[in-house]
This record gives C-alpha cells, structure tokens and sequence, in this order.
C-alpha cells in the first residue's frame, strides 16, 4: 500500500454486499486498507500496456487462431 501521510477524511456509505465480496476477493478485512487498496488500484499503473508492447513478435507468424 502507498504510504504517505493521511490528510483526507472520507464518510461514504457503501452498499455492504460490495464491501463484503471485495473483501473476500481481496482478502482484506479492514475497511480503511480495503479503500486504500481500491485507490491505489485506480490511480496505479496495471503494467498491461507495457506488456501487451513486449509480447510484439513472440507469436509465430503462422500459428492457427482459428477456433
């Protein structure tokens, strides 16, 4: 998690039955590093961009996509 220092307050109501499927996805029981987490999800990079550009040529020319 980023750490930093906590300037910002947030009171939000959040329907539970979200609260309680990220927390079981995530594994996450505190609701404070439960938003800290989604946060850092939205602002931090998810790195798919760069590897999509790095797998440019591994695939060989004539392999069959067909289904």
């Amino acid at each position: 998690m980023a750490d930093g220092e906590r300037s910002v307050t947030l009171h939000v109501s959040i329907p539970s039955f979200l609260v309680e499927k990220a927390k079981k996805k995530t594994g996450i029981r505190s609701n404070r590093k439960l938003v800290e987490a989604a946060f850092a999800r939205l602002v931090g990079p998810d790195g798919y961009g760069e590897w999509l550009l790095a797998q440019r040529g591994t695939v060989r020319k004539n392999v069959d996509l067909e289904f």
